[in-house]
């Protein structure tokens, strides 16, 4: 098993296990995501990018980080940013950038992205971790910015959708989590009105739930 996570590091790898283990997950979660990221605009940061840009390009640019440089790599298709100063000089052409980090100790300043977003994140990180994550991700974004999260949840039943339980129980991701746990967290670490979303994304009955929160307008 541990050689197989360690294959699933390579990207074209890592593509591929998402076709073969989510049926059906491409049509389905394109059609959320554009609802989801209609709005996005100005400077939106991915934390934890992977080798692809999964969701929407915003009205704007798009700036990922990832711990795996192979993954930033592939995720900008030319190479690694390093001075994170780079994202807000007005004279760059490019509308993607991508930095190598660790998801709970982001290089940026504070209030920096109009949006920060995470996919599928939380689920490989103990609470602790992922509990950091979403403090950075508040903290980079600007006053009345959004941040949005999807996670990966267990199933309410596991005898209702077996295929999606088994793929859950050899997720290479250790924590994940119900509804109720992984709502708690965001809440614990940023209280306000969450909206809190459980859909679909694949034919085996796989879930995810959208977390999402305007930053408030009076703070920094």
């Amino acid at each position: 098993m541990s050689f197989l996570y360690k294959l699933l590091k390579i990207p074209v790898f890592y593509s591929l296990s998402q076709i073969l283990l989510a049926p059906g997950s491409g049509i389905l979660l394109k059609n959320q995501y554009l609802r989801i990221f209609e709005k996005s605009r100005g400077i939106v940061l991915d934390v934890g990018c992977g080798p692809a840009l999964t969701t929407p390009q915003p009205d704007g640019l798009i700036v990922g980080a990832d711990i795996n440089p192979h993954y930033v790599e592939k995720y900008t298709g030319i190479g690694i940013d390093t001075n994170p100063q780079i994202i807000s000089d007005k004279l760059q052409r490019r509308n993607r950038f991508g930095f190598v980090s660790s998801a709970d100790s982001l290089p940026f300043d504070d209030s920096v992205f109009d949006e920060s977003r995470s996919v599928g994140l939380l689920h490989h990180l103990y609470t602790e971790s992922a509990t950091n994550v979403v403090k950075e991700m508040i903290r980079c974004t600007r006053s009345g910015g959004h941040i949005i999260i999807l996670d990966n949840i267990w199933p309410h039943r596991a005898i209702c959708r077996p295929l999606a339980w088994l793929t859950r129980r050899f997720d290479r991701g250790k924590w994940i989590r119900t509804e109720d746990e992984l709502f708690d967290l965001v809440n614990s670490t940023y209280q306000g009105r969450w909206e809190k979303q459980r859909f679909t994304y694949s034919f085996t009955g796989l879930e995810m739930i959208l977390l999402r929160i305007q930053k408030s307008i009076d703070e920094k």
